[in-house]
């Protein structure tokens, strides 16, 4: 008795388009505010550690270079991609998103950023 009613269901399931995509052959485009892989720019850094100290997840180190200099290291691995850090940092262009997020690797010291 279930077969007559599940045949009808099985075979309007095989005759429809599939939900899924052939990724990675076919790439969807990503939508704005998407949050990738962390860009920094040194230049506008003013090293005020608003981001290391917004941080949940402590993924992010900066570490003074010279006067006025500063550099980042990101863990990836750790971050869980809240934006907390972006919007907490008080200069514009300092940090942002990129819409990068084939971010896979099979160490993990690949997952570490040195900017």
């Amino acid at each position: 008795m279930r077969t007559g009613k599940i045949l009808p269901k099985a075979i309007g399931y095989l005759l429809k388009k599939p939900a899924t995509v052939a990724y990675p052959a076919k790439k969807e485009p990503i939508f704005d505010g998407f949050r990738g892989l962390i860009a920094y720019n040194a230049e506008e850094c003013i090293g005020c550690m608003a981001c290391k100290r917004d941080c949940p997840t402590g993924a992010i180190q900066i570490e003074k270079v010279a006067d006025k200099q500063y550099k980042a290291v990101f863990e990836m691995g750790l971050c869980v991609f809240c934006g907390q850090c972006v919007d907490s940092c008080p200069r514009e262009g300092a940090l942002w998103y990129t819409s990068e997020f084939e971010l896979a690797s099979l160490t993990r010291d690949a997952l570490t950023v040195d900017l």
